[in-house]
């Protein structure tokens, strides 16, 4: 229960603040709110793999609106408002807030405008925080004491309430002052293509599909042993998801790399260790027991990317004259050069020869030309 909220009130003050806890409440709010909405979201995942969806806070004009999805399970009303493309819904760096939400979301939020990457756009750095964007646009100082509460926990204390209503209060200044500065720059369009970008991502939530490429001491390996670590980390990703466990709970990094070096033997000790520990703990991990005493097939082998050598001065030399050209080209439009081009992106390019696709769109057409000259 939250505090003085009584409990069947389907729209009920705290502070200068409405909790909308009944699904009519939020469709009236929703319905008068207007095109623009600010949004954020409080969430926990120390022990499961999905967020866990604890405190929504949205404000239109001067009003803000609480919602608690512990006591509101029923998001169809909010879920339908936040897919709607014709609404722009302003958040600050959302990509862990888009998993959160994704479970109420019928679609993707096509509406979203991340003020942190209009930040970077407007020349303001790249991955400033909310605090430190507030106060350089509006001079006010934020309490940020609250980053590490226990959201789940009932009730929330008035402190809580108005650390996460200074989290949408400030949203629709930001978005004013920030789109202003975009369209003196002449980089909406290229706002807009990358919050669409996030939000696809965020809504689909796809797996890597190339989960090896982490481990980058795996270079040394043989292709089958690094083969070997993507069909494990595949099969571990989708069990995670599945019973919404941290990865590391499923299963531990160091076993994997350990296990994929030498199937047989890593296979047969951990079976050992798992028939001295709980039974239940066997029976989660025979799917993993089963695929180490699996060989591996040449389309699992060939659909693996190989870790490159870092140390190959061949792939060194084309790293390096591709940084120069994303210096460059970042100095020119006067953009962080992370923003126009990720570092991963770079060293994709440089090891494999082959267009990253977080480079398409904008990016392809400012950086195609110059990078791959220098391949």
């Amino acid at each position: 229960m939250v505090p003085n909220q009584p409990p069947h009130a389907a729209a009920a003050p705290v502070g200068d603040a409405l909790w909308l806890n009944q699904p009519q409440a939020q469709s009236h709010w929703l319905d008068s709110a207007g095109p623009v909405l600010a949004l954020d979201t409080e969430f926990v995942r120390e022990r499961t793999f999905w967020p866990k969806l604890a405190l929504v806070q949205l404000s239109a004009g001067d009003t803000a609106v609480l919602i608690d999805p512990l006591q509101c399970p029923d998001a169809t009303v909010l879920g339908a408002a936040l897919s709607d493309p014709a609404r722009t819904i302003l958040m600050h760096s959302a990509s862990e807030d888009l998993t959160a939400l994704r479970p109420l979301q019928p679609a993707p939020m096509l509406g979203l405008y991340d003020t942190q990457i209009a930040a970077a756009f407007a020349g303001l750095g790249p991955g400033i925080g909310y605090q430190g964007l507030v106060h350089e646009l509006t001079g006010t100082l934020l309490d940020k004491q609250e980053t590490r509460s226990n959201w789940l926990a009932r009730p929330l204390s008035a402190r809580q309430i108005d650390y996460a209503l200074d989290d949408v209060r400030y949203l629709d200044a930001l978005h004013a002052a920030l789109d202003a500065r975009l369209s003196e720059r002449g980089y909406r369009d290229w706002h807009r293509e990358d919050c669409r970008r996030l939000a696809q991502a965020g809504w689909q939530a796809e797996p890597d599909l190339q989960p090896q490429r982490s481990f980058r001491n795996a270079w040394r390996w043989p292709l089958a042993a690094q083969a070997q670590l993507r069909r494990m980390l595949l099969w571990r990703e989708q069990a995670a998801r599945e019973r919404d466990l941290p990865r590391r709970w499923v299963i531990d990094d160091e076993t994997l790399a350990t296990a994929a070096m030498d199937p047989a033997h890593s296979g047969a000790r951990l079976v050992a260790r798992l028939d001295a520990g709980a039974p239940g703990r066997r029976r989660a991990l025979q799917p993993l027991l089963n695929l180490l005493a699996k060989p591996l097939t040449d389309a699992e082998i060939q659909a693996t990317e190989a870790i490159t050598d870092p140390r190959d001065p061949a792939v060194r030399a084309v790293g390096k004259r591709l940084r120069a050209q994303v210096q460059a080209q970042a100095e020119r439009l006067d953009l962080p050069p992370g923003l126009l081009c990720p570092r991963r992106a770079i060293e994709a390019l440089a090891e494999t020869g082959q267009w990253p696709e977080e480079l398409e769109g904008w990016r392809r057409t400012v950086l195609e030309e110059s990078l791959i000259s220098k391949l």
